[in-house]
């Protein structure tokens, strides 16, 4: 084996010796692997198979598939054994192969015990850890054991190929044409008509600081900073998802606003029967009740989804930003109110101590922690259990918050996840 991982690594040392020092760092001791016979022989390392063991071929074949034959540019996400590379490069239009490294402690434990020179030598080969590059580049396929095995170096991009993967699955029930969404708008446009327009909200608070407060288990942990904050003499915007409101009011904080957009959102989870006169902002697919219950002034918004486009045209109102969660359109609406921070309380995109929420019962407004199959790195760089869409929410933060270079964005929490761009600051202290 040592043999074959110096006649690898000689290559890689050639034509990418950073990479190279990288890969000889690695502790490959330190990983449950073992070979694993079927039809084909394949490697098992922590019980996640690199590739099938009865029908190695055929696999790489219907991945390598995944990237268009007339593609002449290709990205590939994670090494596996390095046949999909080797059907990749079979094709003479291919002009380039990226390959990007998920683990580099299985890409070295593969050096040691397979001949990965064919493809390495290729001219048309780039190789690098993808935790070098931030963004998910296309056409690209993510070799499934790779992303499952992903190194906590590369976990940013690991989270941006799941939300890639899943976004289409998960935007299946936002059909324009869902006949449930058709019956909701039906419902609210009496109530959209006499409302006003969040744009009303749009650069009235230039200049300020600003808290978007999420519901997550952190929350706890901030309230009496919060209230504090809120007694200052310079209080800072604080604008609350829908199901933060309630546990705010509880421990005697009123926030700026509150922001709801969700199909399910009820007037017992909102809290409308104790919103006196905070404006509530929401898209118009929340339940009519919670509207209606809703005692202080409302003002409607839409998203970019095409599921608001007729009802946009009969009733033009402003545009928030989401990709999933209401997390999103408050940040966006606290910049587009003009804010030169954001910190966020309670945006934990995890299940840290093991529970979903602040306040509210584990469980009760999404799964279970313990269904929690994924993690993410907190603030600590630990892992903690985590949930594919709250993967995806997070993607969707840090993207917003790489689009916003001139908004400071800090995080209030190390126990959540750690959110790209959001710098951590102690309670009590804001910079």
């Amino acid at each position: 084996m040592s043999d074959l991982f110096e006649k690898n690594i000689q290559i890689i040392e050639e034509r990418w010796p950073e990479l190279a020092e990288v890969i000889r760092r690695q502790d490959i001791e330190l990983l449950d692997a073992r070979l694993v016979t079927g039809a084909n022989q394949t490697i098992s390392v922590n019980n996640i198979q690199l590739s099938s063991r009865h029908h190695r071929l055929q696999e790489a074949m219907l991945q390598a598939a995944m990237i268009p034959e007339e593609s002449r540019i290709a990205f590939l996400y994670g090494t596996g054994l390095g046949d999909v590379q080797d059907e990749l490069l079979k094709r003479s239009q291919m002009n380039e192969l990226h390959v990007r490294i998920m683990n580099e402690a299985v890409f070295s434990l593969v050096l040691h015990f397979s001949d990965q020179t064919h493809w390495l030598e290729d001219p048309r080969v780039d190789l690098a850890s993808a935790a070098v590059f931030r963004d998910v580049e296309k056409p690209y396929f993510a070799i499934p054991s790779d992303l499952v095995l992903a190194s906590e170096v590369n976990i940013t991009s690991r989270n941006q190929l799941w939300n890639d993967s899943t976004e289409e699955f998960m935007n299946r029930p936002f059909d324009k044409d869902n006949p449930e969404f058709i019956q909701r708008f039906s419902e609210n446009t009496p109530l959209i008509e006499q409302d006003q327009d969040v744009v009303e909200w749009f650069d009235t608070a230039k200049g300020r600081n600003a808290c978007v407060i999420g519901s997550g288990p952190t929350l706890e942990s901030n309230y009496e900073y919060l209230l504090r904050m809120q007694e200052s003499d310079n209080p800072p915007l604080m604008i609350a998802v829908d199901t933060a409101f309630t546990p705010l009011i509880e421990h005697g904080i009123r926030p700026d606003m509150v922001i709801s957009i969700d199909f399910h959102m009820t007037a017992e989870r909102l809290g409308s029967d104790r919103s006196g006169s905070i404006p509530l902002i929401y898209f118009p697919l929340i339940t009519h009740e919670a509207l209606e219950r809703w005692q202080g002034p409302r003002f409607c918004a839409y998203s970019l989804s095409d599921v608001f486009d007729t009802i946009k045209q009969d009733y033009p109102r402003g545009d928030l930003y989401t990709h999933g969660s209401v997390i999103h359109p408050a940040i966006d609406l606290a910049v587009k109110m003009g804010a030169k921070s954001v910190s966020l309380f309670g945006a934990d995109f995890s299940y840290p101590g093991g529970l979903s929420h602040a306040h509210w019962e584990n469980g009760t407004l999404t799964p279970h922690s313990d269904k929690a199959q994924h993690w993410v790195l907190n603030g600590h760089g630990e892992k903690v259990a985590s949930q594919p869409n709250l993967i995806s929410y997070l993607v969707g933060v840090e993207r917003y918050i790489r689009l916003h270079p001139s908004v400071s964005f800090f995080n209030s929490s190390l126990e959540g996840a750690h959110i790209e761009g959001a710098v951590y600051y102690k309670s009590g202290v804001m910079t």
